[in-house]
């Protein structure tokens, strides 16, 4: 029995041979994945359903998608697009849409800008000319298409000529490229180099670990979010950690649908000194931390959470006073001390590689106190965690991965350059919010080979603080 499905569905034309690449197109290599997967992430979050028009399901198995077979073999990808057709309307769906094996930079907004267009057939077109097989199909023209193929139909382009398709112009020829040739690889991969050095918006996060809403007018104890897109800047402020989330992802949905790659930098630690997460996790892998805080840590709607009880459920796996220390005055917490206790006979140091580098930064095991940070980890850090289960591969965080994915997230301290922002902040302004604004700013102006080298520095299990050491280009770039 058929699926029904909402929205619209799209299916991957696989059917080319490539000999001029040696055979098997949809698995040459490009930057160690397989062509069609680069297709396939570019679609996934455009469609409701992603489906693969193929003859050999098993070598698909490990995308984990669909592989629908053409109806009538050996038609080229005429005969895909009818199978598109077959599949979409088996399924429920009153249009489908088609792309090509060979394009791995399509771009985000393909689909609700075909879709947006109310016709029975619809195609792409750039400077470079028509891409016929990158359409919109409604699958009332199945029966049509049939009888065209029996009576010796094979070009798409004419086929789609002849009932009357539409036409939607895409000003970036570039998302358009397809790989055919040796050379044409070889220019994919420098394509796709140059794609990860640059960043479309850069967003520096100001956290908060507030145990209540910040006030409703903006105040210096809240969330400020500064963000540069296209050489604008513009900041957010949010009362709690939950409405900055929301916001967030609504803008994190939104770039990565426009097919556009995210910075975001949050000033609190991404990670522990070495030796802590191997005692509570059983691993050196930062990002196991995450998850581990994810479980434990409970943020309500108003701020209201559990971080106090968390900080002494993991001093108690030590067996003596800390590591974790601070809380309010008047408030006992059985194992969490009020003052600094000694990290002698700890399995880790008390402070970080970077910060023993800049002494006034503070500890992440510093819960309370003036420019204690924290808490804002214990409670930033589930919520950058949730943001890895909702984007996945398309999310890396710097720099215990790669930072070539469309959305990075990275440690930030404004404090590197301090007086440079505070030269910033006129009468009136809150000091925070020119912070985050400063900082996206000078990010932004920094050449995107200059800030992909900053994201890629910095120690694999107890991350960096972006910019240091080249504090000197920074305040440069802010200008």
């Amino acid at each position: 029995m058929a699926v029904e499905m909402s929205g619209m569905p799209c299916v991957i034309l696989a059917g080319g041979e490539g000999r001029r690449l040696g055979g098997g197109k949809p698995f040459v290599s490009l930057a160690g994945r397989p062509l069609v997967s680069h297709v396939a992430g570019r679609m996934a979050s455009q469609c409701a359903a992603l489906a693969v028009n193929a003859s050999d399901p098993g070598l698909y198995r490990s995308l984990g998608l669909p592989v629908i077979p053409d109806a009538m073999p050996g038609q080229g990808p005429l005969g895909g697009v009818l199978a598109a057709m077959d599949w979409a309307a088996a399924c429920g769906a009153d249009r489908v849409v088609t792309v090509a094996v060979d394009t791995p930079f399509l771009p985000g907004d393909l689909v609700a800008r075909l879709e947006a267009v109310q016709a029975p057939a619809v195609v792409a077109e750039t400077d470079g000319g028509l891409h016929p097989v990158i359409g919109l199909w409604s699958v009332d023209l199945r029966d049509e298409l049939r009888a065209a193929l029996e009576k010796g139909a094979r070009k798409v382009r004419v086929w789609a000529e002849n009932v009357g398709a539409r036409i939607v112009r895409f000003d970036d020829a570039d998302a358009f490229f397809n790989v055919n040739t040796a050379e044409d690889l070889a220019k994919a991969e420098a394509m796709l180099t140059a794609r990860a050095t640059a960043f479309d918006t850069i967003l520096v996060v100001d956290w908060s670990a507030r145990a209540a809403p910040s006030p409703a007018k903006p105040s210096k104890d809240a969330i400020h979010i500064g963000m540069v897109r296209d050489g604008h800047i513009a900041g957010s402020y949010h009362r709690t950690r939950a409405h900055a989330t929301r916001w967030l992802t609504g803008l994190l949905d939104g770039e990565r649908r426009a097919g556009r790659r995210v910075l975001a930098a949050f000033d609190f630690p991404f990670a522990y000194p070495t030796g802590f997460g191997r005692a509570v996790t059983g691993s050196d892998d930062p990002l196991a931390i995450w998850a581990d805080l994810a479980d434990r840590i409970a943020d309500d709607e108003r701020n209201g959470n559990n971080r106090f009880e968390v900080a002494a459920d993991l001093n108690r796996l030590f067996g003596q006073e800390g590591p974790f220390w601070g809380h309010p005055q008047g408030r006992e917490i059985p194992d969490l001390p009020f003052h600094k206790p000694s990290y002698a006979g700890f399995p880790f140091d008390e402070r970080r590689g970077i910060e023993r580098l800049i002494p006034r930064a503070k500890t992440c095991f510093q819960l309370m106190g003036a420019g204690s940070v924290g808490s804002q980890a214990l409670l930033g850090i589930p919520r950058l965690q949730a943001l890895r289960v909702r984007y996945g591969d398309d999310l890396a965080v710097a720099p215990f991965q790669s930072a070539d994915a469309p959305i990075v997230l990275a440690e930030l301290y404004p404090g590197l350059i301090d007086e440079a922002i505070k030269a910033q902040v006129g009468p009136g302004d809150i000091l925070d919010a020119v912070q985050v604004r400063s900082m996206a700013r000078a990010l932004s102006r920094l050449a995107p080979e200059r800030l992909n080298a900053l994201l890629a520095e910095g120690d694999p299990v107890e991350g960096w603080i972006l910019g240091h050491g080249h504090e000197a280009a920074l305040v440069e770039a802010l200008g």
